[in-house]
């Protein structure tokens, strides 16, 4: 009998001993899997659509000394322009007549 309880006891801790070895082989690391890309230059285009009112930082009124027929033009519509520049010719003839009279 007490052969019996050794034989049983054996067996037992053998199986523990198996079922440990098993348990803590499968909880191991686990392989790290994760995906790759080659690096590339591309070009990124940043679109903002949005509703507002623009203020202008500054506003500059032009105007001119004398009325008259615009001649010749030689600046567009938001142009940037320097002081002194000549933006317009008015008309001789009319200023010649104002002259005169």
């Amino acid at each position: 009998m007490k052969k019996k309880k050794v034989i049983i006891i054996s067996v037992v801790a053998v199986v523990i001993a198996v079922v440990a070895v098993l348990l803590l082989k499968g909880s191991g690391e686990k392989e790290i899997r994760f995906n790759t890309a080659t690096v590339r230059e591309e070009t990124v285009e940043i679109i903002v659509t949005a509703t507002g009112y623009v203020q202008p930082v500054d506003q500059v009124e032009v105007g001119t000394q004398v009325s008259g027929v615009i001649e010749r033009i030689y600046v567009d519509y938001n142009s940037q322009v320097k002081k002194g520049q000549l933006l317009a010719e008015v008309d001789k003839l009319t200023l010649n007549e104002r002259v005169t009279q």
